[in-house]
């Protein structure tokens, strides 16, 4: 049984966490470019921070989509023939 569990909770931190790793350094990148740019106006700003933090969860919906991003799929495990 834990084997099972293991193997679930395996397959599902790639597909969450290389979305979220990305967009980490991308939200770096564009907070500190927002932040040094003094002559853009308070609205744009504003909307392009919203933009930045919408981005995260699109980016987790849409990585299984992402080809190449994904690893392949490990074959299934069947639980009865792992029974000791």
């Amino acid at each position: 049984m834990l084997e099972l569990l293991e193997g679930i909770g395996s397959g599902g931190v790639w597909p969450l966490w290389a979305p979220v790793f990305a967009w980490t350094g991308l939200a770096g990148v564009a907070a500190f470019v927002l932040g040094r740019m003094r002559g853009l106006h308070p609205i744009a700003g504003y909307r392009l921070r919203q933009a930045l933090l919408l981005a995260l969860p699109v980016s987790v919906l849409a990585a299984p989509w992402v080809p190449g991003l994904l690893p392949p799929a490990p074959p299934p495990v069947d639980p009865l023939l792992s029974v000791n």
